[in-house]
């Protein structure tokens, strides 16, 4: 049985733990449906299926998505990806620190994010992706008991053939 600590206690186990992933891979959460049973970091291949799904998801009725006929006429030939599908290949939120008994006192919120394209995702697109804690921050509050804790992150989706989203 794990040994009972005050909030205080948790909280700068949390802080330490996280400290340690920063620059570290980020793991891919085994038991999310997209990437159950898969080789790590190739988690999404952009299929006609991934990308209806996903457009109707977010409510995305864009026929260049999801009318193959349609697309074939566009710019590219093609059926495209919204170009957050990204997100399905790796969640682009990171979190701090985990223990598998029980969870740390610590609510997740994600604040916001930046992406920068380099080419649309093509029908058929295989993804690779990598994800870096690349800081962290702890900031007081209006009590010791209550902090801020920022993760900061950096996210990467290759193509398997080697270049990026």
């Amino acid at each position: 049985m794990a040994k009972l600590q005050t909030f205080e206690e948790e909280v700068n186990e949390f802080v330490e733990r996280t400290k340690a992933l920063v620059a570290k891979e980020e793991e891919v959460i085994e038991d999310y449906e997209l990437t159950k049973g898969k080789p790590p970091f190739e988690t999404l291949t952009a299929d006609m299926k991934q990308i209806r799904n996903f457009c109707g998801h977010i409510g995305d009725d864009n026929p260049i998505y999801a009318d193959p006929e349609y697309a074939a006429k566009g710019p590219y030939g093609c059926p495209i990806a919204p170009p957050t599908i990204v997100g399905h290949a790796r969640v682009t939120t990171l979190h701090g620190a985990r223990r598998e008994d029980r969870i740390y006192p610590i609510a997740n919120y994600f604040s916001g994010g930046l992406f920068q394209w380099y080419d649309v995702i093509r029908l058929g697109t295989r993804f690779l992706s990598s994800s870096r804690r690349a800081a962290w921050l702890v900031g007081s509050s209006y009590s010791p008991a209550m902090s801020s804790i920022g993760i900061s992150g950096e996210s990467s989706y290759v193509r398997r053939v080697g270049t990026l989203v």
